[in-house]
């Protein structure tokens, strides 16, 4: 009876051994994810974030995130504070709320992602429909005074990203730049916009070095537009022109 008491011990501990071990690997694969992807439609009032496992900094949306209640994505009790990539889908405000970010997060949109009302004409886009980096009121749909509008981050391909100018030729590749010129270049004051051959001209906007929106030209169709600097601090800009067929973006320095 010893003996076999003994025996049915040391399975016992062999078995809580080889237990406890999983349970820690297990975790410590958790604890390593980066990235976790939604390839299918999700919902903000079903907390789609609360099942990203521990870790996770890069949230991928390959379909259509719905914001339809005001969400704060929280991931195991810590605010999302990551890269949210808009990989072809679309984040779509189909009510009046807030969708609030942690401080430090971005979102980068790819191959076609959007933000939805994609224009100020389109219906229900209004000042309700935000975009927050923590208390920072970074955007709504239709924007406003000292605010980006959804179409402006359509055309801008990013929120929130220190990183932007550095990264401007790998994201804005749709056109070459020749199309435009930018005369003159480097400028004192204004400055001329010319598309070459039959190019129309449908927006037009200014980003400082940060990033920051510094002026906005929307519902335009022309292919020359004069730009005056106003209060435009010396400095390199970046100018993005957008065309009904894709989008050039030029360095203008101002003197």
């Amino acid at each position: 009876m010893i003996r076999n008491f003994s025996i049915s011990s040391n399975t016992f501990k062999l078995g809580f051994l080889l237990v406890w071990y999983c349970l820690v690997l297990c975790s410590s694969k958790d604890l390593g994810a980066s990235t976790y992807t939604f390839n299918n439609k999700i919902i903000a009032s079903d907390n789609p974030f609360g099942i990203c496992p521990p870790g996770t900094d890069t949230v991928i949306i390959r379909d259509t995130f719905l914001i339809d209640v005001t969400y704060f994505p929280f991931i195991i009790g810590v605010p999302f504070d990551g890269v949210l990539l808009v990989d072809g889908g679309v984040l779509y405000w189909n009510s009046n709320v807030r969708l609030t970010l942690g401080a430090n997060a971005c979102i980068r949109l790819k191959d076609g992602g959007h933000f939805y009302p994609k224009n100020i004409a389109s219906p229900g886009c209004n000042t309700l429909k935000t975009l927050f980096f923590d208390v920072l009121k970074y955007a709504s749909c239709s924007g406003g005074t000292g605010l980006l509008s959804f179409p402006e981050l359509n055309m801008v391909r990013c929120a929130n990203c220190c990183d932007l100018p550095s990264s401007v030729p790998e994201i804005f590749n749709d056109f070459p730049s020749e199309i435009v010129d930018v005369i003159p270049n480097p400028a004192e004051g204004g400055f001329v916009l010319k598309a070459k051959g039959q190019w129309s001209m449908k927006s037009i906007g200014i980003f400082d070095i940060s990033g920051h929106c510094c002026a906005k030209f929307l519902d335009l169709n022309t292919d020359q537009f004069e730009v005056i600097r106003h209060n435009l601090s010396p400095g390199l800009y970046f100018v993005r022109v957008v065309f009904e067929e894709g989008m050039v973006t030029k360095k203008v320095i101002l003197l």
